[in-house]
């Protein structure tokens, strides 16, 4: 495990890396690529945390929530590492149910437990085989989740 000082070293690198192959553009480059990004958070009581290519079906599934009165809202991790803890904690005040689609059996849902920390029910979507999610599937779970299925 890195400390706090060997990750901002190899931060540091990648940034000189990304400045030397792209001029000034590089450290907003590099703080582009390490975002999570929040969307419709704040009304939402549920909120939808993905990443990777669930976030494909994520976007439609919160349009179609949010035409049958659905609140809900959505972060998007760009990197599994470093994990977006604050931004996780702070949806945990806010919200009670968070739902984690992933293509497989549950990996990313540990950590958004572990930092939920029993704040708020965490939901997995599960998919192995390499197939996305529907946004009907996800639609599904936020339904059954405010009691109408």
């Amino acid at each position: 495990m890195l400390s706090s000082k060997g990750t901002i070293l190899i931060f540091s690198i990648i940034g000189g890396i990304f400045v030397n192959a792209f001029g000034g553009m590089g450290i907003a480059m590099l703080a582009m690529f390490f975002k999570s990004f929040i969307f419709l958070h704040m009304d939402a009581d549920i909120v939808i945390v993905s990443c990777g290519s669930p976030y494909r079906s994520v976007g439609a599934a919160i349009k179609m929530a949010r035409e049958e009165g659905f609140k809900v809202g959505s972060l998007k991790i760009n990197t599994p590492w470093p994990f977006p803890e604050e931004e996780i904690k702070a949806i945990a005040d806010d919200v009670d149910n968070i739902i984690v689609p992933e293509m497989n059996l549950g990996q990313m849902v540990h950590e958004v437990e572990r930092v939920v920390a029993g704040k708020a029910n965490v939901h997995l979507i599960g998919k192995i085989g390499g197939v996305l999610h529907k946004p009907e599937e996800i639609l599904a779970k936020i339904k059954e989740i405010e009691g109408e299925c």
